[in-house]
């Protein structure tokens, strides 16, 4: 009887259990976000004994770093980001695109047309950050 007991208040409570994950995201203002809050939603709503906590950071280098010190247990990444070998992949999203936005009035046609301009960067941890500067080292830009 103390058995039975014992068993059908464990199955009870895993049946009622509710798991929390956290994901690490980029910005409040940018898609990673919306993303993670879109899926936060579907999940709950699907999967009611799971919740899923969106936590904005400063992008995908930030949260390689929080999955390292195990203080989130997903994270968004910028596809080019390079990872560990012991991260795993749940799933590739999308594809990254790098964009270079300029005014019409710059006079500016090409990536080695920045040089000696004034420009605006991402974040220094996300994953577009160092990619800017890959790029830029292959055009003699520093």
């Amino acid at each position: 009887m103390i058995a039975a007991s014992i068993f059908g208040w464990q199955w009870f409570r895993s049946q009622n259990r509710v798991y929390t994950l956290t994901i690490a995201t980029g910005s409040t203002q940018g898609e990673y976000y919306a993303f993670a809050q879109a899926l936060a939603k579907v999940v709950a709503r699907h999967q009611p004994q799971i919740q899923i906590d969106v936590l904005p950071t400063e992008g995908s280098l930030n949260n390689l770093e929080l999955l390292k010190e195990k203080q989130v247990q997903l994270a968004l990444i910028q596809s080019d980001t390079i990872v560990s070998p012991s991260t795993k992949v749940l799933a590739s999203l999308f594809p990254e695109i790098s964009h270079l936005i300029v005014t019409k009035e710059s006079n500016i046609d090409s990536f080695s047309e920045l040089k000696g301009k004034r420009i605006a960067l991402m974040p220094k941890k996300s994953g577009s950050y160092p990619l800017f500067w890959y790029l830029s080292s292959h055009y003699g830009l520093t």
